[in-house]
């Protein structure tokens, strides 16, 4: 053994430290020795060369394994996917239909430095290099031309966290889509992100929001194509805001799978998208009411005030919402005893004048020991875990909360056997799912870290691919299990949050948004581009959730919501905050001082009459708005529909981002300024009618007009015949003995359609209703309408009170199936008549 020195040396070696580098680095700029927080390695497709088809789809590989893989969905539809070398991720889905479908086989040839496929009626060539990727149409128009190959990054410690594609942008390509965003109607110059985020008061500037809808819509020189991401990550897309000319999407892991989708339209892509995706289901009538919330009515005493008074002053309205206060302490799925000791009755009482009953339902369940709800979910082992296997607790209204892990079957057939008390016993009409990105109070993230693990049906996996998920497989637990509880009826579900694909399940709203004039014209456009992106059954808190609006912003509002298939009044009252827990105390203070109500009488009978009137003219429109609901349910095609939907070659439509079309037949021009007297709208090609009004006005021109307080600016496309209903306090009063038909003069010949049922559960799938065409032949001195019915049921109304608005005659003769009719000339020169409404021909001469 050495024997050890007495003392230290005076010079010892010296040691260099190590240089501090925060933040991930590229592989290719590390320094060897040196040690970094993370580093990355960008991965390509090299030189493609194996092929291999298999039934509709073909997939090419590099010598490293790297795949990229086409496959055929339909004539018109095919997806691309790519997989780097050693990277393993089951080919599932949350967002498509288990009806996905299978296209033509590809036809395959080969050159030199490509491939060629034939894919129904488009074509697309893959680059032997990097898999380079352009599509054409059959014709040769080059639709989409890839800008740089398919790039990702893997890093040594968290795997493969970025994946991205870019893309050709041609100077005339218009872009629109993306669901739930709050900046401009175009999206050309701008970027934006998905991650479902509760966004209290957002702005127009705020992004992420609520929902995840990672589909776009492209128009160029008259051609349509759409993108949809099928990627459930954080998700990012950039329209040449970063680089000009360059269009940029991907997500933060997981596989990079898109979907091209070529139409002769635009609404053939949406079309198609929404199909690809799912279709909704036909909503009951009186989801299409009125709708009164706030946070919050309670107790019962004040819900049946607020119902009585609209009965009495005969505003109509069909729903009542109760928010979190009717719960015990915020637990869901319980009573306020206090507050409603017995709910049975009231909502029996209500239902028996016309009110249906809607109640919150949020994820965030108390974790209390004497909570049964709890217990029952602890002892099944149904909710959100760590990695390291520890219970998920995070702080919402009731304090710590667990989270049900929806991602299970077992799990969502659970929570929905737990709406058996209040949907079957109580008789609660419909479920509004809240806080569901999923929220959490306290933490900057304002949700789960990305530990959490979930099941993933099957293929399991980590917060970061689930979080936008969530809310989607919340709202089909929820829908699914009304469907079991109660099959005879339709459910009625309305959700924060969600993802393509959730149109399946719910309908949706757009969250917090405040009571301001900007806040209206988001309003108009976020729900014109959620049903742009599939999602037709949506509408925001109309008057605004936070602050109270002023007399003429609520009218506004009003009059932009109905058209609207969610027509709802909310606000937050007194509460604080919409993302933070409360203080009770402050709030019954401050209720008692003002209770900031937004009830249509609440600003004084002028504003209450105009409310009032709004709120008729949707309920006189519920018929075409029901016809247009069963139209999107078959085929997918939205319900309200940017103007450019009627002419896309016309460059004054691609930029009009404040009128839209509510249907075919009917353009929506709703005043969104304070203290408008006139306003002027450009109208497509063709000719127009003002709504009940004989002047025909011709479009690809601008028209200019007064307003008042009381004006709904609204056009009809001559030749259309538009049904209504006679006004009643509430649906439950339908169907009323007549109805109306308003048919305006077209020279030439133009089809309506009318769909009717009873409003509720599913015997119109077994053919019982009434479906209408109408055929209108229009001449100088002639008009005729044609009438054919299809489907088992009788006409709801006996008689049919018809107006014809337009004729450039003066009639002589009226008959209606060959015999003389009377008929009168109202005073703004419309002509009018009683027949009834199985008439097969109406002749005007």
């Amino acid at each position: 053994m050495e024997e050890q020195p007495k003392e230290i040396p005076a010079e010892q070696p010296e040691i260099t430290p190590e240089p501090i580098i925060e933040g991930p680095v590229a592989w290719e700029d590390t320094i060897i020795h040196d040690r970094y927080d993370d580093v990355y390695l960008h991965i390509q497709p090299g030189t493609l060369a194996a092929t291999q088809t298999q039934g509709n789809a073909v997939h090419f590989r590099d010598a490293e394994g790297f795949e990229v893989q086409v496959e055929s969905v339909s004539a018109r539809i095919f997806r691309m996917r790519y997989t780097p070398p050693l990277f393993e991720e089951a080919d599932f889905s949350y967002a498509l239909t288990e009806q996905e479908g299978v296209g033509p086989a590809p036809e395959l040839s080969e050159a030199t430095d490509h491939w060629k496929l034939q894919l129904g009626e488009l074509q697309l060539q893959i680059n032997r290099s990097q898999g380079l990727c352009e599509v054409k149409a059959n014709d040769g128009t080059v639709l989409l031309a890839d800008a740089a190959p398919y790039r990702a990054r893997r890093y040594i410690l968290n795997g493969i966290e970025e994946v991205r594609v870019q893309h050709k942008m041609p100077a005339n390509g218009q872009y629109y889509g993306l669901g739930d965003k709050s900046g401009p109607f175009q999206l050309n110059g701008c970027a934006y992100e998905n991650w479902n985020t509760d966004a209290y008061a957002y702005g127009p500037e705020s992004d992420p929001l609520y929902k995840t809808i990672p589909f776009y819509l492209v128009v160029q020189e008259g051609r349509s194509y759409g993108i949809f991401l099928d990627n459930s990550y954080r998700s990012f897309f950039d329209f040449g805001q970063s680089e000009e000319g360059i269009v940029r999407f991907g997500a933060k892991g997981g596989t990079l799978s898109y979907y091209f989708i070529y139409g002769d339209t635009p609404e053939a892509v949406v079309t198609q998208y929404t199909q690809l995706t799912g279709l909704p289901e036909l909503p009951p009538l009186w989801a299409l009411g009125f709708h009164q919330c706030r946070w919050s009515y309670y107790p019962e005493a004040r819900v049946r005030e607020v119902c009585r008074e609209f009965r009495e002053r005969r505003i109509p309205c069909d729903a009542i919402y109760l928010d979190i206060d009717y719960m015990d302490g915020f637990r869901c799925f319980t009573w306020n005893q206090d507050y409603f000791p017995q709910p049975t009755q009231m909502i029996k009482d209500l239902k028996a004048d016309g009110f249906q009953t809607v109640v919150m339902i949020d994820p965030g369940l108390k974790a209390d020991p004497n909570y049964p709800v709890f217990q029952d979910g602890m002892e099944r082992d149904y909710f959100c875990r760590r990695t390291n296997g520890e219970l998920f607790l995070g702080p919402v209204w009731p304090q710590d909360c667990v989270f049900p892990e929806f991602t299970r079957p077992e799990v969502r057939a659970w929570w929905g056997r737990q709406y058996r008390e209040l949907y079957k016993e109580n008789d609660i009409a419909g479920f509004w799912n809240d806080m569901n990105e999923p929220a959490v109070f306290k933490v900057r993230r304002l949700t789960f870290p990305d530990e959490v693990q979930h099941h993933y049906d099957g293929h399991p996996t980590d917060h970061r691919k689930t979080h936008n998920i969530y809310g989607m497989q919340m709202a089909r637990a929820t829908y699914e299990g009304l469907r079991q509880l109660k099959p005879e009826k339709r459910p009625f579900v309305i959700t924060r949050a969600t993802f393509s694909g959730g149109q399946r399940y719910s309908f949706a709203w757009t969250g917090d948004n405040i009571a301001s004039w900007e806040h209206l014209r988001i309003a108009n456009t976020q729900n014109v581009r959620m049903c742009i992106s599939g999602f037709s059954l949506t509408g925001s808190d109309i008057g605004g959730f936070v602050d109270q609006p002023e007399p003429e912003l609520l009218i506004r509002w009003l009059q932009l919501g109905i058209f609207h298939p969610l027509f709802r009044v909310h606000s937050m009252g007194n509460n604080e905050d919409g993302a933070s827990e409360i203080n009770e105390d402050l709030v019954h203070e401050l209720e008692a001082q003002d209770r900031m109500d937004q009830e249509p009488w609440a600003f004084g009978p002028e504003t209450e009459a105009l409310a009032k009137a709004a709120i008729e003219l949707r309920y006189s429109l519920l018929p075409y708005l029901y016809t247009l609901c069963y139209e999107l349910a078959k085929t997918g095609r939205p319900v309200l529909k940017p103007t450019f939907f009627a002419d896309p070659t016309d460059a004054a439509l691609l930029a009009d981002d404040y009128n839209f079309l509510f249907g075919d037949q009917l353009l929506a021009a709703p005043v969104q300024e304070a203290g408008r007297s006139a306003q002027s709208t450009y109208l497509p090609k063709g000719q127009w009618y003002p709504f009940q009004d004989n002047q025909l006005l011709t479009g690809q021109q601008a028209h200019n007009y007064p307003v008042t307080l009381g004006s709904v600016p609204l056009f009809v496309r001559a030749g259309s015949v538009i049904p209504r209903y006679p006004i009643v306090q509430s649906t439950a009063d339908l169907p009323g003995a007549e109805w109306y038909l308003d048919i305006y003069w077209l020279k030439g010949s133009a089809e309506s359609r009318v769909f009717e049922d009873s409003g509720e559960g599913y015997a119109y799938r077994s053919g019982w209703y009434v479906h209408r065409t109408l055929n209108l032949e229009g001449q100088s001195s002639q008009l005729e309408i044609g009438q054919k019915t299809k489907g088992q049921g009788t006409s709801p109304h006996a008689q049919c009170v018809v107006t014809i608005y337009g004729l450039p005659f003066t009639a002589t003769s009226v008959s209606v199936d060959g015999r003389p009719q009377k008929y009168n000339i109202q005073k703004n020169k419309s002509l009018q008549l009683r027949l009834s409404s199985d008439f097969k021909t109406l002749l005007i001469r």
